[in-house]
């Protein structure tokens, strides 16, 4: 699977100000960032397709 497949997502945070817009053109996996900030936090987080 290569990185074009996966589309442009925003990534919020249900429990604190945390957002972010992951590009995987940019080499970074929304996923990763999602399971980072939820490990470390506990925190509830929310994926959403960015429309390109």
């Amino acid at each position: 699977m290569s990185s074009n497949d996966t589309p442009t997502m925003r990534i919020e945070c249900t429990e604190c100000e945390f957002s972010k817009v992951v590009t995987p053109a940019d080499g970074e996996n929304p996923y990763e960032t999602v399971e980072m900030h939820g490990t470390e936090s506990g925190h509830t987080l929310e994926l959403t397709v960015v429309e390109e």
